[in-house]
């Protein structure tokens, strides 16, 4: 497997955190892939000496990953930026592949992140 592989799969596998959910027939393959990924959130939090590591936690840190694999997919030399408090109302998605990621802005720091991984990658409008 090459680099370009395993930070498209760190941005696939994001993007199923954070819309799997919606994924209501079983019969479809990524809902079994979605199973598996939160039984092993459930369990990851176990792990940790203190804290939580909720599936809120989970879509945030998905969001942050891809951005990251999106900076070096498109060998991007300019620092990222950080989600701090900045208004997200403006920013939509609109590619009809990646537009259930929309939801997010429920939860404006994850949604950020994934507005700034597919602008990196041309893929938002």
């Amino acid at each position: 497997m090459i680099a370009k592989d395993v930070l498209w799969d760190i941005i696939k596998t994001g993007k199923l955190i954070a819309v799997g959910a919606r994924l209501k027939a079983s019969n479809q393959p990524e809902r079994g892939n979605y199973d598996l990924l939160m039984k092993g959130i459930t369990a990851f939090e176990s792990f940790l000496i203190e804290g939580h590591f909720r599936i809120d936690d989970s879509i945030l840190a998905g969001a942050k990953a891809s951005y990251l694999a999106a900076n070096i997919l498109s060998e991007n030399k300019s620092h990222l930026d950080k989600y701090a408090g900045q208004s997200i109302e403006d920013l939509d998605i609109t590619n009809t592949d990646w537009n259930a990621l929309n939801k997010l802005k429920r939860t404006p720091d994850a949604y950020f992140y994934w507005y700034k991984t597919l602008a990196l990658l041309n893929l938002a409008k």
